[in-house]
């Protein structure tokens, strides 16, 4: 079983001895940002920002006015709130791309982080949205209190357990686009403060609610705060800003003197001067939609994401009736170099996109070629070394390759098994032959395998008649592989009447290239391994000792289409796994040898998933023998593991319907591993602020600071005297408006719920790809490949708790409450009501209501 949380509104999950419980708190990836270094520039320009794993990594934002990139806080494990009172960054105005705060630890408010933050302009988004805080469990306020524009895409805010003044904010009058904003399963409102400063604040337009970010911050309403100024920012006495300012400015009526510039620009000799205009001057090119650059300083801009480390900037002209620099050509435009200059024009009908011809020796310069159709030239692939996923790499590179102009070479390259990963490629038109006779060169590969899985509609077509083609020295290439790949082509095969071909008699000549079929069995499952048995391959052969040693591959592959040769990685950086097995002893006579090579173990295998499995012999070819270089391979068999502990269950939902009773709803678990039975729910109690919620007079909503003015009617008197203790009060307030009855609220419907789930998870998948960066420099290891950026191996975990942890009477951790069966209908809500309730608030707490309670619930599935 497995455990997810949310909190008074939160659930768990646990189980019989067949659960294993977790509180979904996740330890980062410990890593430092991936721009290596702030390049601060006299106007306070610096690229992306990805603060993570130490507090101290905020240093690296000192001095930034504009963050040209994106700005990330995430993967502080372990981080206090005392950490970041030491860190202030009034300069920082603006972010041209998104900004996501997420799994950063001790971080409560980014009122003394970012007290000016005005403008995320999201050019660069993370799914749909700009502005981005997830699991931020310690953080009870946003605390922006000058932020006024978020110009293009949305706000995404869930799943934040203390988290108050949400609802405070009109993010309508932030966002352009206010129908995308997600804004859920933070703490509910009427739990939290949420009191604005008296009769200071601006009135949502919807309800006429106190709009603020916290008990002193009011939100900004430009045309609120500047009533004359027709919807401009104004000085903070009441002045009206320059038409061409944004957020607010600094004096009046002058363009030199904005927080932020509405449209463009334009640096200053003078380091400290900023004009802003509408548009750039001629001679000079519009960057990221904000400043204004020269040609010469637009090609000396350098991409600062990890991932595009290789982009530099390029002039576009006329683009939408503006000249401007990018970083990457726009659709259907393509890039031109024209004396060392890099510019992009557009492309005459479909836009194809034609690359110079490449020595490629390795995966990062591979990544040149990345959407090129055309190689205007010769193809020459010599990778000598090896990274991890190496092939999907390359695939993901040269996959849009169409035509190759010259000729195409592979040699010395130890890691390629196949040719798959040019799966577009249909001419090698042999306009330039190598060493004027080739126009396909493949040799000295020694782990090749295979060419192309192409069929007789899809073939190659090597388009010069008089072109040779040459293959020497592939060991593991099998003759008849090759005679397949140029009877598909238009070169004719018959060396007597075609002396094009050049195949030598080393290729294939380490591996038997004539293979018999192996006996392939399963003799049992568990949820994690599977025991196999196959053809005992001495008896087949003339001399056993031909025999080095048999090989079991075998991975997950949900669908039965695995392919033996398709994104095959020589090195094991592929999807198979391989296990050697050596060949069992036999010292009697060979009639009487087992038929059966004896049982092998696969161990370590995913619950309740299906693999593929073949084997294969490791023979030793032997021109002497009646057999020679015969070997033996199995077909490719499908098997399921039994089931194991189920995943988390999902869209964990908890509403409370009266002082003694929740609703509670989920839905089952992305990955059962088997089949559910039922589910369990437990109580935990959560940690409090109790200096942050008594702001509030819960009972009539008004604030308790001694710095306001309480009013004191006979409710809030009957309150300060029970809580004193005053033996002549015997009754609380009493709750204004609906009988509790009739306030019930039930979950929304369940099509709906199934909807938000399924948004839900695509966004978690989209934060945790952009923030778990791939380093390119790994190495490889025992992580898999998931090394981060500065070589960082510690990888999300979750804790595990053994039964006899939570189970027993005495535990002050967790209690039982009560079991659901499995075939409760998914996304349908189940209540708890007093007793159940009543009673675990009791024990924990000798009260009746459920506030500050941390609810659990397990997923347990069958025995099997």
């Amino acid at each position: 079983m497995s455990r997810g949380t949310t909190t008074m509104s939160q659930l768990h999950v646990i189980g019989n001895s067949l659960c294993v419980f977790f509180w979904a708190s996740i330890a980062a990836l410990y890593f430092h940002g991936a721009d290596g270094f702030v390049n601060h520039s006299a106007h306070g320009l610096c690229p992306s920002m990805y603060i993570r794993n130490v507090v101290h990594d905020l240093e690296r934002l000192t001095k930034c006015r504009v963050i040209e990139g994106n700005l990330q806080i995430s993967l502080i494990h372990n981080g206090v709130a005392s950490a970041y009172m030491n860190y202030s960054f009034p300069q920082l105005r603006e972010i041209t791309g998104y900004f996501l705060l997420t799994w950063a630890d001790g971080l409560q408010t980014l009122k003394n982080l970012f007290p000016n933050l005005t403008i995320i302009r999201g050019q660069e988004f993370v799914y749909n949205y700009a502005l981005l805080i997830r699991e931020m469990s310690g953080m009870y306020e946003i605390g922006l209190p000058s932020l006024t524009n978020i110009m293009s895409r949305g706000v995404y805010i869930s799943r934040n357990p203390n988290l108050c003044y949400v609802d405070t904010i009109d993010w309508a009058r932030i966002t352009n686009d206010a129908s995308i904003n997600d804004i859920q399963k933070n703490k509910p409102s009427d739990q939290c403060p949420n009191l604005c400063p008296l009769n200071r604040c601006p009135k949502a337009e919807s309800d006429s609610r106190d709009l603020c970010w916290s008990n002193s911050d009011c939100q900004i309403v430009h045309k609120d705060k500047c009533p004359g100024c027709g919807g401009r920012p104004c000085t903070e006495d009441n002045k009206c800003c320059d038409e061409q300012c944004l957020g607010g400015c600094y004096a009046s009526n002058s363009p030199s003197e904005c927080f932020v510039c509405k449209n463009v620009e334009l640096l200053d000799m003078n380091p400290t001067k900023i004009v802003c205009l509408s548009h750039c001057p001629k001679s000079t090119f519009e960057y990221l939609n904000r400043r204004c650059v020269t040609e010469d300083e637009c090609r000396n801009i350098q991409s600062s994401d990890p991932r595009k480390r290789n982009l530099r900037g390029k002039r576009l002209d006329n683009f939408n009736g503006n000249d401007v620099c990018v970083l990457e050509c726009p659709k259907n435009y393509k890039t031109v170099v024209q004396n060392d200059r890099e510019f992009c024009e557009p492309c005459d009908g479909p836009c194809k996109k034609i690359c110079p011809a490449t020595f490629v020796d390795s995966v990062e310069l591979s990544a040149n070629l990345k959407g090129c159709t055309t190689v205007n030239g010769t193809l020459k692939i010599q990778i000598r070394g090896y990274s991890t996923n190496l092939v999907k790499e390359l695939e993901n590179n040269l996959d849009m390759i169409e035509d190759i102009e010259g000729s195409l070479v592979v040699a010395n390259s130890y890691s390629l098994s196949s040719l798959n990963f040019l799966k577009s490629l249909k001419r090698i038109h042999g306009n330039i032959l190598e060493e004027n006779v080739y126009a396909v060169v493949v040799k000295s590969n020694e782990n090749m395998q295979d060419l192309w899985n192409r069929t007789e509609g899809s073939s190659i077509q090597i388009l010069r008649p008089e072109a040779r083609v040459l293959f020497h020295y592939n060991p593991k290439l099998c003759p008849e592989v090759i005679h397949t790949f140029l009877r598909q082509s238009t070169i004719n095969t018959s060396r007597e009447t075609n002396p094009t071909i050049d195949i030598g008699v080393t290729n294939g000549d380490k591996v038997p290239c004539n293979k018999a079929e192996l006996a392939l069995e399963i003799r049992k499952k568990t949820n994690s391994s599977v025991t196999i048995r196959w053809e005992n391959f001495r008896r087949n052969l003339t001399d056993p000792r031909h025999l080095l040693n048999y090989e079991v591959y075998y991975k997950v592959s949900p669908e039965q289409t695995a392919s033996l040769y398709e994104d095959r990685d020589p090195c094991g950086g592929d999807d198979w796994k391989v296990l050697d097995v050596a060949k069992m002893s036999f010292e009697g006579s060979r009639q009487d040898e087992p038929i059966w090579q004896g049982e092998t173990l696969i161990p370590k295998l995913l619950f309740y998933t299906q693999y593929a499995l073949y084997v294969k012999t490791v023979v030793i070819p032997n021109t002497d023998s009646p057999n020679q270089n015969i070997a033996a391979q199995s077909k490719i068999l499908y098997f399921t593991t039994l089931p194991g502990v189920p995943s988390d269950p999902r869209d964990m939902t908890l509403v409370s319907n009266s002082s003694h009773g929740i609703v509670i709803s989920w839905f089952p678990p992305k990955t059962p591993n088997g089949l559910i039975k039922n589910y369990e729910i437990y109580l935990k109690e959560e940690a409090k602020n109790p200096s942050f919620q008594d702001q509030r007079d819960y009972c009539n909503g008004r604030p308790v600071s001694d710095s306001r003015t309480r009013v004191k009617d006979q409710t809030t008197i009957s309150i300060t005297q029970t809580i004193l203790g005053h033996p002549d009060v015997r009754e609380c307030c009493s709750c204004s408006g609906q009988n509790p009855s009739e306030r019930i609220t039930t979950p929304a419907p369940l099509a709906e719920r199934q909807k938000s789930a399924r948004i839900d998870e695509d966004v978690e998948n989209a934060i945790t790809n952009a923030v778990y960066i791939p380093n390119p420099e790994y190495k490889g290891g025992d992580e898999g490949g998931l090394d981060i950026l500065d070589g960082g191996s510690s990888r999300r975990r979750r804790r595990s708790f053994m039964e006899n942890e939570f189970l027993g009477p005495d535990s002050q951790e967790v209690h039982f409450i009560k079991t659901f069966p499995y075939n409760q209908p998914p996304g349908e809500h189940v209540s708890l009501k007093h007793p159940d309730m009543n009673k675990i608030a009791d024990v924990r707490a000798n009260q009746t209501n459920l506030e500050g309670r941390e609810i659990g619930r397990a997923s347990c599935r069958e025995r099997v």
